[in-house]
C-alpha cells in the first residue's frame, strides 16, 4: 500500500473540507449531479430568504395580515355618514270611517321617495371596535414573525443537517478507501505468506459493513435535501447545492454580540395584545345594550301621480336626531361579558406558563450551549491525538512493529474522530440557534453571523 498517497489525500480532504466548496446533493437521481443538473448553489442566506419568499405557511400568514388590514377600514367606516335612497309604489284603499279618508274611499296609488342621512354621534363601543380592529392586525403581524421565526430556525437546521450527512458519506467512504487498500496489502501478504488469510477475511467483512453503511448515510442526505427543499416551498427540485462549511464562532464571541438585556419574546407580545384586545371587545359588545344617538335628515317626495312625484309640490323633509335606548334584551350583555372575562383569564394563565417556560428554556438552551461547545474543544483534542496515533501507526506499520488489523484500528478511529467532531460543531449550532430563540435574539442576526463564517 502506497502509506504516502494516503496521508497525502488525507491532507488535502481536510483542507477542503475547510474550504468554501459547493455540496451536491441528488434528491432523486443518487449523490452524484448530471450534467443536465439544474445549479442551484445555496449559501446560509440565500436558502433563508427563498424559504420566507416561497414557503406556503409563510404566504398563508401573510394574506391573514392583508385581511386584517382590509378589516380596519370596514370598522371605520360604521362611524361615517351613510347615504340611502328609498323608494316605493303602492295602491292604497282608506277606510270610509277615517278621519283622513282620501278620495271618499276609492282605490287610489301612492309613489314615494325618502333620501336619507344618517350620522352616528354617539355609539358606546365604536372606538373600541376600531382599536380592537389595530390590534387583530397587530396579532396577524406577530403570528407571520413567529412563523417566520420557526421557519428561519428549521432551514438553519436543515441546511447544516445536508452538511453533517454529506460529511458523514465522505468519512464512510474514505474509511472505505482505507479498508480497500488495507485488503491489498492483507491478500499480498497473504500470497507471500507473510501474512494470514484471517486478515483478509476480517477486512473483507468490514468493507462489506461499510458498503451498507454508506448506503444508508447516502439516503440519510437524500432525506435532509429533500426537507430542506421543503422548507425551500420547492419540493419537487431534483438537486440542492449547499456550501460545506461547519465553522462557526466560539461562545465568547456570542457572548459579545447577544444582547440579554434587549429582547423579543413574541409569543408574550402577542398574548399582550389579545388581552388587550380582549377589553375591547368587551367594550364593543357591550354597546349593543347601550343608549346610542344618531342625527337624520330627510328628502321626500310623495304624490299620488306618477307624473307629479318629483315636483316641488311634492317635496317635503325633515331634520332631527335618533336616540335608541334598549329597555331588556334577555340578560345576554351579562353573559357575554362572562365570556369575555373567562377568556381574558386563559390568556392571563397563557401569559404565566410563557413566562415560565421562558426562564426554563433560557436556562436550559445556555447549559446545552456550553456543553455543545466544550464538546467541539474536546473534540478538536480527540482528533488532534487521533492524528498523531495515525503518524505513528503509518511509521510503525512501515515498520512491520504492528500487524495489518491494528493499522486499520488506528486509522478507523481517526476517521471517527473526524466524525465526532462534525457531529459536535452540528450539535452547536443546533445548541446557538435554541439559544437565540429562547433569549429573544433576531435570528437574521445569527444568519449573518454564520454565513460570515462561511464566506472565510
Amino acid at each position: 500500500m502506497n502509506l504516502n498517497r494516503f496521508h497525502n489525500s488525507k491532507r488535502i480532504f481536510k483542507v477542503l473540507s475547510c474550504a468554501q466548496l459547493a455540496l451536491l446533493v441528488s434528491l432523486l437521481g443518487g449523490a452524484e449531479a448530471t450534467a443536465a443538473a439544474v445549479d442551484r448553489g445555496l449559501g446560509l442566506r440565500e436558502a433563508v430568504n427563498e424559504a420566507l419568499a416561497k414557503n406556503p405557511k409563510v404566504s398563508s400568514v401573510k394574506e391573514r395580515v392583508n385581511q386584517a388590514e382590509t378589516q380596519i377600514p370596514v370598522v371605520r367606516s360604521t362611524m361615517l355618514p351613510t347615504v340611502s335612497l328609498l323608494g316605493s309604489a303602492q295602491e292604497h284603499k282608506d277606510s270610509v270611517d277615517s278621519p283622513m279618508v282620501r278620495f271618499g274611499g276609492n282605490i287610489y296609488n301612492s309613489y314615494q321617495t325618502d333620501l336619507r342621512l344618517t350620522q352616528s354621534l354617539f355609539v358606546y363601543g365604536s372606538i373600541a371596535a376600531l382599536e380592537s380592529a389595530h390590534k387583530e392586525r397587530e396579532l396577524r403581524k406577530l403570528d407571520r414573525e413567529i412563523t417566520e421565526r420557526v421557519l428561519t430556525n428549521d432551514v438553519i437546521l436543515a441546511f447544516f443537517d445536508v452538511v453533517l450527512q454529506m460529511r458523514n458519506v465522505e468519512t464512510l467512504k474514505r474509511e472505505e478507501g482505507i479498508v480497500k487498500e488495507s485488503l491489498s496489502v492483507a491478500e499480498k501478504r497473504s500470497r507471500t505468506g507473510r501474512g494470514q488469510v484471517l486478515d483478509v477475511l476480517q477486512v473483507k467483512t468490514q468493507l462489506a459493513l461499510l458498503k451498507t453503511q454508506i448506503s444508508e448515510a447516502e439516503n440519510d442526505v437524500k432525506i435532509a435535501a429533500a426537507k430542506l427543499a421543503n422548507l425551500l416551498g420547492d419540493p419537487r427540485a431534483k438537486e440542492i447545492k449547499v456550501k460545506n462549511v461547519l465553522e462557526v464562532p466560539e461562545l465568547s464571541y456570542f457572548d459579545k454580540d447577544v444582547k440579554l438585556k434587549e429582547f423579543r419574546l413574541l409569543e408574550l407580545e402577542r398574548n399582550r395584545t389579545a388581552i388587550a384586545q380582549i377589553e375591547n371587545m368587551k367594550a364593543t359588545s357591550l354597546g349593543s345594550h347601550m343608549p346610542s344617538l344618531a342625527a337624520t335628515a330627510d328628502y321626500y317626495y310623495n304624490s299620488t301621480k306618477q307624473a307629479d312625484l318629483f315636483a316641488d309640490t311634492a317635496s317635503s323633509w325633515a331634520v332631527g336626531l335618533t336616540l335608541t335606548i334598549p329597555i331588556f334584551s334577555g340578560f345576554s350583555s351579562y353573559y357575554q361579558q362572562q365570556g369575555y372575562n373567562s377568556q381574558r383569564l386563559q390568556l392571563e394563565y397563557e401569559r404565566s406558563s410563557i413566562e415560565n417556560s421562558a426562564s426554563l428554556q433560557q436556562v436550559t438552551a445556555r447549559k446545552n450551549l456550553e456543553t455543545a461547545s466544550q464538546g467541539i474543544v474536546q473534540g478538536k483534542e480527540t482528533l488532534k491525538i487521533a492524528t498523531q496515533a495515525s503518524d505513528e501507526a503509518r511509521r510503525m506499520f512501515r515498520l512491520s512493529v504492528i500487524d495489518l488489523m491494528q493499522f486499520l484500528e488506528v486509522q478507523t478511529s481517526y476517521v471517527q474522530a473526524e466524525s465526532a467532531l462534525n457531529n459536535s460543531k452540528y450539535n452547536y449550532l443546533a445548541a446557538l440557534v435554541a439559544y437565540f430563540g429562547a433569549s429573544g435574539q433576531e435570528l437574521d442576526r445569527l444568519v449573518d453571523v454564520l454565513e460570515e463564517g462561511a464566506g472565510k
